[in-house]
């Protein structure tokens, strides 16, 4: 991404923040790009991803990989989806 878009963000207007949400929204929820990415993670692998509640990234660990239609938050077709755990207990995404 180019560093003078990111620079220039906090000058938006509030219309163009939101047409800038909605089309990284539409971007993110292309099941092309769910299942690529899905493709690439594997059992073990250590995996940053933002909390949204606070905006801080957390690492974790995939400790399973679940299959669609078995809990998946709307899983796509054919393509597991993976279940991260943050510390012993603290399983994400069951």
């Amino acid at each position: 991404m180019r560093i003078k878009l990111i620079e220039d963000l906090p000058m938006a207007s509030s219309a163009e923040l939101y047409q800038l949400s909605w089309a990284i929204e539409k971007l993110l929820a292309d099941p092309r790009r769910v299942v690529q990415a899905r493709r690439e993670l594997h059992m073990g692998q250590q995996v940053k991803f933002m909390n949204w509640g606070d905006g801080k990234w957390l690492t974790a660990r995939i400790v399973s990989m679940k299959r669609p239609g078995d809990g998946a938050r709307g899983g796509q077709p054919h393509t597991p989806e993976p279940v991260l755990r943050r510390h012993h207990d603290d399983a994400i995404g069951r």
